[in-house]
Protein backbone atom coordinates (compact mmCIF):
# COMPACT_ATOMS: atom_id res chain seq x y z
CA UNK A 1 0.00 0.00 0.00
CA UNK A 2 1.35 3.54 -0.73
CA UNK A 3 2.59 5.28 2.40
CA UNK A 4 0.26 8.36 2.34
CA UNK A 5 -2.74 5.99 2.41
CA UNK A 6 -1.42 4.34 4.34
CA UNK A 7 -0.83 7.34 6.70
CA UNK A 8 -3.23 10.04 5.78
CA UNK A 9 -6.46 8.37 7.32
CA UNK A 10 -4.48 8.53 11.01
CA UNK A 11 -2.80 11.88 10.52
CA UNK A 12 -4.24 13.75 8.17
CA UNK A 13 -7.77 14.01 9.52
CA UNK A 14 -6.73 14.29 13.11
CA UNK A 15 -4.00 17.05 12.09
CA UNK A 16 -7.13 19.43 11.02
CA UNK A 17 -9.23 18.72 13.80
CA UNK A 18 -5.92 19.76 15.96
CA UNK A 19 -5.99 22.87 14.38
CA UNK A 20 -2.71 22.44 12.90
CA UNK A 21 -2.92 24.59 10.11
CA UNK A 22 -0.26 27.58 10.09
CA UNK A 23 1.74 25.71 12.82
CA UNK A 24 4.80 23.76 11.95
CA UNK A 25 5.04 20.19 11.54
CA UNK A 26 8.86 19.89 12.73
CA UNK A 27 10.07 22.28 15.08
CA UNK A 28 13.62 20.82 16.23
CA UNK A 29 14.66 18.52 14.48
CA UNK A 30 16.77 16.90 17.03
CA UNK A 31 13.40 16.77 19.16
CA UNK A 32 11.45 14.99 16.18
CA UNK A 33 11.39 12.03 17.84
CA UNK A 34 8.64 13.09 20.43
CA UNK A 35 6.78 15.73 18.15
CA UNK A 36 3.35 14.85 16.05
CA UNK A 37 4.60 13.81 13.21
CA UNK A 38 7.02 11.03 13.83
CA UNK A 39 4.69 10.22 17.09
CA UNK A 40 1.63 10.02 14.51
CA UNK A 41 3.81 8.52 11.81
CA UNK A 42 5.03 5.67 13.93
CA UNK A 43 1.43 4.95 15.01
CA UNK A 44 0.36 5.09 11.44
CA UNK A 45 2.68 2.26 10.73
CA UNK A 46 2.42 0.72 14.05
CA UNK A 47 0.09 -2.94 14.41
CA UNK A 48 -0.69 -1.26 17.75
CA UNK A 49 -3.97 -0.13 18.23
CA UNK A 50 -4.32 4.07 16.62
CA UNK A 51 -4.38 6.46 19.19
CA UNK A 52 -5.81 10.00 18.90
CA UNK A 53 -3.30 12.45 17.38
CA UNK A 54 -2.34 15.96 18.79
CA UNK A 55 -0.40 18.67 18.50
CA UNK A 56 0.85 21.43 20.69
CA UNK A 57 0.17 24.85 19.10
CA UNK A 58 1.69 27.43 21.03
CA UNK A 59 5.20 27.46 19.90
CA UNK A 60 6.68 26.88 23.29
CA UNK A 61 10.59 26.42 23.26
CA UNK A 62 10.55 26.85 19.55
CA UNK A 63 11.06 30.82 20.59
CA UNK A 64 13.77 30.72 22.24
CA UNK A 65 17.02 31.68 21.66
CA UNK A 66 20.72 30.00 22.52
CA UNK A 67 24.17 30.23 22.08
CA UNK A 68 25.42 26.68 21.51
CA UNK A 69 28.41 25.87 18.82
CA UNK A 70 26.44 22.78 17.56
CA UNK A 71 22.57 22.54 17.36
CA UNK A 72 20.06 20.76 15.71
CA UNK A 73 18.81 22.07 12.25
CA UNK A 74 15.22 23.47 12.78
CA UNK A 75 12.17 22.70 10.07
CA UNK A 76 8.97 24.96 9.24
CA UNK A 77 5.90 24.01 8.11
CA UNK A 78 3.02 26.56 7.76
CA UNK A 79 3.51 29.71 9.47
CA UNK A 80 4.56 29.93 12.91
CA UNK A 81 6.14 32.47 15.38
CA UNK A 82 10.03 30.83 15.78
CA UNK A 83 12.98 31.50 17.07
CA UNK A 84 16.96 29.49 17.37
CA UNK A 85 19.95 29.86 18.13
CA UNK A 86 22.53 32.63 18.20
CA UNK A 87 25.21 31.78 15.17
CA UNK A 88 27.35 34.50 15.54
CA UNK A 89 27.65 37.08 18.64
CA UNK A 90 30.44 39.72 18.31
CA UNK A 91 30.63 43.73 19.94
CA UNK A 92 32.05 46.32 17.90
CA UNK A 93 33.04 50.33 18.67
CA UNK A 94 33.86 49.15 22.32
CA UNK A 95 30.90 46.98 22.81
CA UNK A 96 28.98 49.79 22.05
CA UNK A 97 27.14 47.71 19.52
CA UNK A 98 26.26 44.04 19.18
CA UNK A 99 26.07 42.15 16.34
CA UNK A 100 23.61 38.36 16.24
CA UNK A 101 22.67 36.03 13.48
CA UNK A 102 19.59 34.41 14.53
CA UNK A 103 19.32 31.25 12.45
CA UNK A 104 15.15 30.52 12.00
CA UNK A 105 15.28 27.13 9.86
CA UNK A 106 17.77 25.05 8.47
CA UNK A 107 16.41 25.57 4.67
CA UNK A 108 14.73 27.93 2.26
CA UNK A 109 11.58 29.77 3.81
CA UNK A 110 9.32 31.39 1.76
CA UNK A 111 9.14 34.64 3.65
CA UNK A 112 10.18 36.69 7.03
CA UNK A 113 7.11 38.15 8.21
CA UNK A 114 6.86 40.72 11.97
CA UNK A 115 10.26 40.22 13.94
CA UNK A 116 9.39 40.56 17.75
CA UNK A 117 12.21 41.86 20.84
CA UNK A 118 10.44 40.01 23.31
CA UNK A 119 6.77 40.02 22.94
CA UNK A 120 6.95 43.86 20.76
CA UNK A 121 6.69 43.95 17.24
CA UNK A 122 9.46 45.66 15.80
CA UNK A 123 8.78 47.68 12.60
CA UNK A 124 11.28 46.73 9.99
CA UNK A 125 11.98 49.00 6.86
CA UNK A 126 12.85 47.24 3.47
CA UNK A 127 16.66 48.56 4.27
CA UNK A 128 17.09 47.06 7.68
CA UNK A 129 16.37 50.12 9.44
CA UNK A 130 13.34 50.24 12.04
CA UNK A 131 10.87 52.03 13.90
CA UNK A 132 9.33 52.99 17.02
CA UNK A 133 11.18 53.19 20.21
CA UNK A 134 13.92 51.12 18.67
CA UNK A 135 14.90 53.66 16.05
CA UNK A 136 18.34 53.88 15.58
CA UNK A 137 19.06 51.57 17.92
CA UNK A 138 18.44 48.21 15.88
CA UNK A 139 18.69 47.18 12.40
CA UNK A 140 17.24 43.63 10.88
CA UNK A 141 18.06 42.22 8.08
CA UNK A 142 16.17 39.08 6.94
CA UNK A 143 17.64 36.31 5.04
CA UNK A 144 15.30 33.45 3.70
CA UNK A 145 18.07 31.03 3.08
CA UNK A 146 18.28 29.90 -0.48
CA UNK A 147 21.21 27.83 -1.96
CA UNK A 148 22.67 30.68 -3.32
CA UNK A 149 22.38 33.75 -1.05
CA UNK A 150 25.13 35.44 -0.21
CA UNK A 151 26.97 36.76 3.00
CA UNK A 152 25.38 40.23 4.29
CA UNK A 153 26.97 42.80 3.14
CA UNK A 154 26.01 44.82 6.33
CA UNK A 155 27.57 42.44 8.48
CA UNK A 156 30.81 41.78 6.45
CA UNK A 157 31.48 45.57 6.85
CA UNK A 158 30.43 45.77 10.03
CA UNK A 159 32.51 42.87 11.40
CA UNK A 160 35.44 43.38 9.15
CA UNK A 161 38.13 40.09 9.35
CA UNK A 162 35.54 38.38 11.46
CA UNK A 163 32.37 37.87 9.32
CA UNK A 164 33.71 37.20 5.86
CA UNK A 165 31.81 36.94 1.84
CA UNK A 166 32.77 33.19 2.58
CA UNK A 167 30.51 33.30 5.70
CA UNK A 168 26.99 33.06 3.39
CA UNK A 169 25.33 30.73 5.68
CA UNK A 170 23.62 28.97 2.31
CA UNK A 171 20.49 26.89 3.32
CA UNK A 172 19.80 28.20 6.27
CA UNK A 173 17.12 31.50 6.97
CA UNK A 174 18.19 33.52 9.69
CA UNK A 175 18.21 37.30 10.85
CA UNK A 176 21.27 39.59 11.30
CA UNK A 177 20.18 41.84 13.72
CA UNK A 178 22.57 44.47 15.06
CA UNK A 179 21.69 46.29 18.52
CA UNK A 180 23.33 49.52 19.66
CA UNK A 181 23.51 49.26 23.19
CA UNK A 182 21.11 52.49 25.24
CA UNK A 183 21.38 52.40 28.55
CA UNK A 184 17.17 53.53 28.53
CA UNK A 185 16.04 50.84 26.44
CA UNK A 186 18.15 47.73 26.60
CA UNK A 187 19.41 47.83 30.46
CA UNK A 188 16.12 46.99 31.74
CA UNK A 189 15.48 43.73 29.32
CA UNK A 190 19.22 43.12 28.28
CA UNK A 191 19.48 41.31 24.96
CA UNK A 192 15.91 40.83 24.20
CA UNK A 193 13.87 37.55 22.97
CA UNK A 194 14.57 37.64 19.30
CA UNK A 195 11.40 35.82 17.07
CA UNK A 196 10.13 36.27 13.68
CA UNK A 197 6.74 34.64 12.02
CA UNK A 198 7.90 32.55 9.62
CA UNK A 199 6.36 31.22 6.23
CA UNK A 200 8.25 28.03 6.09
CA UNK A 201 9.09 25.39 3.18
CA UNK A 202 7.68 25.65 -0.07
CA UNK A 203 6.03 22.19 -0.70
CA UNK A 204 4.39 20.40 -4.21
CA UNK A 205 1.12 20.67 -4.96
CA UNK A 206 -0.02 17.98 -7.03
CA UNK A 207 -3.33 19.44 -8.19
CA UNK A 208 -1.16 22.62 -9.82
CA UNK A 209 1.89 20.74 -10.44
CA UNK A 210 3.41 24.38 -8.04
CA UNK A 211 5.73 24.11 -5.11
CA UNK A 212 4.55 26.90 -3.81
CA UNK A 213 4.37 27.94 0.24
CA UNK A 214 1.06 26.21 2.28
CA UNK A 215 0.11 25.19 4.92
CA UNK A 216 -2.36 22.57 3.73
CA UNK A 217 -1.32 19.42 6.24
CA UNK A 218 -1.74 16.78 3.88
CA UNK A 219 0.54 19.05 0.93
CA UNK A 220 3.09 19.11 4.03
CA UNK A 221 2.76 15.76 5.16
CA UNK A 222 3.54 14.67 1.83
CA UNK A 223 6.88 17.35 1.62
CA UNK A 224 8.14 15.70 4.78
CA UNK A 225 7.64 11.84 3.88
CA UNK A 226 9.64 12.28 0.77
CA UNK A 227 12.08 15.03 2.23
CA UNK A 228 15.73 12.75 1.75
CA UNK A 229 17.41 15.46 3.67
CA UNK A 230 15.85 15.88 6.80
CA UNK A 231 12.94 13.21 6.69
CA UNK A 232 12.50 9.75 5.87
CA UNK A 233 13.46 10.12 2.10
CA UNK A 234 10.53 7.79 0.59
CA UNK A 235 10.43 8.45 -3.09
CA UNK A 236 7.28 10.50 -4.55
CA UNK A 237 5.79 7.23 -6.34
CA UNK A 238 5.16 6.03 -2.92
CA UNK A 239 2.62 8.49 -2.64
CA UNK A 240 -0.71 7.42 -3.81
CA UNK A 241 -1.53 10.77 -5.12
CA UNK A 242 -5.05 10.51 -5.83
CA UNK A 243 -5.07 9.71 -2.03
CA UNK A 244 -2.77 13.13 -1.18
CA UNK A 245 -5.57 15.14 -3.83
CA UNK A 246 -8.19 14.09 -1.91
CA UNK A 247 -6.83 14.83 1.18
CA UNK A 248 -5.47 18.07 0.37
Amino acid sequence: MAIFTAIATAIVGAVIGAGFIATAIGGVIGALASSFVLGAVSRALSPKPQQQASIAVSGGERQLNVRQPIVARQVIYGQIKVGGPFLFVHTTNSNAHLHLIVALAGHEVAEIGAVYFNDEVVPVNSDGTVGGRFAGLAFVYKHLGSTTQAADANLVANAAGTWTAAHRLQGIAYLYVKLVFSASIFGPIGIPAITAIVKGRKVYDPRTLATVWSDNPALCLSDYLTDAKYSLGAAYSEIDETALIAAA
